[in-house]
């Protein structure tokens, strides 16, 4: 295997582990050499390993185990080609540059070796569909249900969705029919590769999940262990019934957050309408001070006056994560969650409590 090919996936293999940054694995993770010469990364996460298929050519006729760094310290000098034992503890890796001496370590020191049965169970376009997601997760351990994201099937349609209680963003996705729920860790789909095929497969006996990629013509998965939880109704929290709806400019409107944010330490912040323009009013509620931007949008019913308030960091969450210059707002009571929505999908915002009501525009 040619040492650019085992780069990406070496690249892939980090952004599995809890510091993408650095090419360092605990005691614990370990290379698994199949007898067919395929290489699985075991123990680089937690619950987690990452497979490639045919990557080397394996001449001892049976499975060898070595320490990941062992691997790594051969993989920096040139194209890896084959392996062979030596002796009990030790084998060589044969390489362009020449052939290296690695130690190996016993079979039973290895961490578990996940083998999945997979049926499919979904499709995405690509990964940026997916990856998006992982940002609206939550990192509260007291609700693990709302730590990975969710995909499965709801009152007869496909779902993905993620949440952490506060925002959540959804939108449907082909699930087959017959398909379990599962919910996928954060960190996987953090990490997914631009190479990977769009398609899903899970084991719902093991709550397993698999995922196929190809690298330079290389054969290469990910095997995970699902999140075993109940995801919350989120479907019961999308409002239905909105009358009022806006217009945001996308840039005007992060610009003015941090305006807010950096001149007068603004706590607290409301989307309001003045006739046709959309507004964002901030204030301070230490000092009183106050903040009224110039039009971040438009009133799309000038006879319906809209105004809500929210938590600036979670809006401006969303604001970044769209594609487009425009993102629309949809809403009904100042105390039910708005719909945010362009061509990255739909998201819910909880409001904040406000005085909404003796709200007076600065200048007004």
């Amino acid at each position: 295997m040619k040492q650019s090919t085992i780069n990406k996936h070496i690249a892939n293999v980090n952004r599995l582990t809890k510091d993408s940054q650095k090419l360092s694995f605990d005691a614990a993770a370990t290379l698994r050499i199949s007898e067919n010469g395929s290489l699985t990364f075991l123990g680089i996460s937690e619950k987690t390993q990452y497979a490639v298929y045919d990557g080397i050519q394996n001449l001892a006729g049976r499975e060898i185990f070595m320490p990941i760094g062992e691997f790594l310290s051969v993989w920096k000098r040139g194209n890896i080609n084959a392996v062979d034992t030596i002796y009990t503890n030790t084998a060589k890796l044969i390489t362009d540059a020449g052939t290296f001496e690695v130690d190996l370590m016993p079979a039973d020191d290895a961490p578990a070796f996940l083998e999945p049965h997979n049926q499919r169970h979904s499709y995405f376009d690509s990964a940026d569909d997916l990856r998006g997601y992982a940002e609206f997760v939550s990192d509260d351990d007291l609700r693990p249900a709302m730590q990975g994201v969710f995909i499965g099937n709801k009152d007869g349609a496909g779902y993905v969705c993620a949440t952490n209680g506060h925002y959540l963003k959804y939108d449907n996705v082909t699930v087959l029919p017959d398909a379990p729920d599962i919910i996928l860790p954060a960190n996987v789909v953090q990490s997914l590769p631009k190479e990977w095929q769009g398609c899903i497969d899970v084991d719902d006996d093991q709550k397993l999940g698999h995922l196929l990629i190809d690298v330079d013509g290389y054969k290469a998965s990910i095997t995970f262990q699902t999140i075993d939880e109940k995801f919350p109704e989120f479907l019961k929290v999308i409002p239905l019934d909105n009358d009022r709806a806006a217009c945001i400019d996308v840039a005007a409107a992060m610009k003015a957050l941090k305006i807010a944010e950096t001149v007068n330490h603004l706590s607290q912040f409301a989307f309001l309408t003045i006739g046709n323009d959309l507004h964002l009013q901030a204030e301070n509620v230490d000092t009183g001070k106050r903040f009224l931007s110039r039009s971040i949008g438009q009133n799309y019913n000038e006879n319906k006056e809209y105004r809500q308030a929210f938590n600036a960091k979670l809006l401006q969450t969303i604001l970044k994560n769209t594609d487009h210059k425009w993102i629309d707002v949809f809403a009904s009571q100042p105390n039910r969650g708005a719909t945010f929505v362009n061509k990255t999908g739909p998201y819910i915002l909880m409001p904040v409590m406000m005085d909404l009501e003796n709200l007076q525009p600065l200048g007004q």
